[in-house]
């Protein structure tokens, strides 16, 4: 795969930025499609790659707990 590819916004289509990680990285909640309501950590700045994380309420109650 090339770096455009692995960047396309086709594979972020459908989700908004929750939270920024960091580093290039962020917590996208999903709005549209069959994954709607999970929140995925957004690691492809450091080829992490997109993986899920949980739903939103769960990912939020976690959130407001860890921030600091």
């Amino acid at each position: 795969m090339t770096e455009d590819e692995y960047f396309d916004e086709r594979w972020t289509a459908g989700s908004l930025v929750i939270a920024e990680f960091g580093c290039g990285a962020f917590h996208r909640l999903i709005i549209t499609g069959p994954t709607r309501g999970q929140v995925w950590f957004d690691d492809r700045a450091a080829d992490g790659g997109l993986t899920p994380e949980a739903d939103f309420p769960d990912w939020y109650q976690d959130w407001l707990h860890n921030r600091r």
